[in-house]
């Protein structure tokens, strides 16, 4: 029989508070892995910040991080990035309006287009509270 594959979203559905994968849940997640189930966790989190919780689960849970643009199979992991032209245009485009704001990933760090105050930002797997890292035209 082929395997299957089950995608759960994290934040509202896999987790609490955030960041606590339940003992139930690692212990539904197990059984179906044992019945030759490819399970994958899908987040618009940072692939770092995924990993945090596929991690709690065990080591065989996969990862579809930042949106898709990050995706774990058996090899390790593969990143799809966006062209210089892509990147250029969406910053741009934020920048011709103050009410946009883009919101930019790397694997362990968050970028910003708008400075709105102090945020939570994430670098590697660690919280830091600060101002958000902004991204600047020099960056494109």
């Amino acid at each position: 029989m082929e395997p299957y594959l089950v995608f759960s979203d994290i934040d509202g559905t896999l987790v609490i508070d955030h960041q606590i994968v339940t003992p139930f849940t690692k212990r539904v997640i197990r059984e179906l892995q044992q019945r030759d189930v490819i399970f994958y966790i899908a987040t618009g989190r940072m692939y770092n910040l995924g990993k945090v919780i596929a991690r709690q689960i065990n080591d065989d849970a996969r990862i579809i991080a930042s949106n898709g643009a990050v995706i774990e199979n058996e090899q390790g992991s593969v990143q799809h990035h966006l062209g210089h032209a892509a990147l250029k245009a969406a910053y741009e485009i934020t920048q011709s309006d103050p009410r946009l704001s883009a919101h930019f990933f790397t694997t362990d760090a968050a970028y910003y287009t708008r400075f709105r105050g102090l945020w939570h930002v994430m670098r590697g797997t660690s919280p830091v509270w600060g101002p958000k890292l902004l991204m600047t035209q020099s960056m494109i």
